[in-house]
C-alpha cells in the first residue's frame, strides 16, 4: 500500500523535483451503500486480526444516516526541459534552456 497521506506533502515533493506552476485539486467520491464499503474495510481489519474494529465498522455502516467520502488529491505541475546539445566540431556539452 502507499502513502495514505502523501497529498500532505505533494508540493514540496514536486517542488524539490524540480517542478513549478504547480497546482493541487481534489475532489470526494461518496458512496451511497454504507454496508458496501463498510464491508470491504471490516473484511480488511479482520485479515489483519483486528476483529473488533471489522465489528465497530459494520455496526457504523447500518447507520442510515451516516456518509463515507473518499478523497482524491490531484497534482498538475511543469518542469522545464533542459536540452542538451553536442557540438561536433569540440565534443563538449551545453546545457540550454
Amino acid at each position: 500500500m502507499g502513502n495514505l497521506r502523501i497529498s500532505k506533502n505533494l508540493s514540496v515533493l514536486l517542488q524539490s523535483a524540480g517542478f513549478t506552476h504547480i497546482r493541487l485539486a481534489a475532489r470526494y467520491e461518496c458512496y451511497p451503500s454504507l454496508e458496501f464499503i463498510g464491508e470491504f474495510f471490516a473484511l480488511q481489519h479482520e485479515q489483519k486480526g483486528f476483529s473488533r474494529h471489522a465489528t465497530t465498522l459494520r455496526k457504523w455502516a447500518k447507520d442510515l444516516s451516516g456518509v463515507f467520502g473518499q478523497a482524491w488529491v490531484s497534482a498538475f505541475a511543469k518542469k522545464s526541459q533542459q536540452r542538451v546539445r553536442v557540438s561536433e566540431s569540440s565534443g563538449q556539452n551545453r546545457t540550454t534552456d
